[in-house]
């Protein structure tokens, strides 16, 4: 990257690196160089460091925390596609992580519960819902349908845009089951 930002005067590069703090211990950065060898009042390359190692830490516990959950866990963008989802999410529903990325999230969804989804996903956008939960059936891979208990919540950023909303999906066919068999023996 030095080589390249060399090359171009004017030029800018960014990246990441991994450097040595007084203490001895090792941390992120985020690093700007800017060629300014043309500029003859700076005549040198100018880079800008900044330390995001609390920041990696964060991450790396909030997709560890995300990953461990015991429920489905997913970041389903402003049209409604996955973005990110959890292990268990996939196992509950026999997808690979990569399978589930940029899928709609109502292309798993039964014919029946789609429109109430949508309407609530809309609602939330225009800010008329803080929150939505709801109980529907979501598609296997193998075909077969999972009952599951969805609560969603819009997330967003510092100015008050919208920016993705977070799902947490429980499964809860053993509940339907149990609660089905319950209505035929009465």
């Amino acid at each position: 990257r030095l080589k390249r930002c060399l090359a171009t005067p004017g030029g800018r590069v960014s990246g990441e690196c991994r450097s040595r703090h007084t203490d001895g211990s090792w941390r992120h950065c985020e690093l700007i160089a800017v060629n300014r060898l043309d500029d003859p009042a700076v005549n040198g390359i100018v880079v800008n460091y900044r330390d995001v190692t609390e920041r990696r830490r964060s991450e790396s516990e909030y997709r560890s925390l995300f990953d461990a959950s015991p429920i489905g866990m997913a970041h389903v963008n402003l049209e409604g596609r996955f973005v990110r989802v959890n292990r268990r999410l996939c196992k509950m529903l026999g997808y690979q992580e990569s399978e589930l990325q940029g899928r709609l999230s109502t292309s798993l969804m039964h014919p029946d519960d789609v429109a109430a989804a949508g309407d609530a996903r809309q609602g939330m956008l225009e800010g008329k819902l803080p929150r939505f939960e709801a109980e529907r059936r979501y598609r296997r891979r193998d075909g077969t349908y999972l009952w599951v208990r969805t609560h969603a919540e819009l997330h967003r950023d510092a100015s008050g845009e919208p920016h993705y909303f977070i799902l947490a999906i429980q499964d809860i066919s053993a509940r339907k089951a149990a609660e089905e068999q319950l209505r035929r023996t009465v």
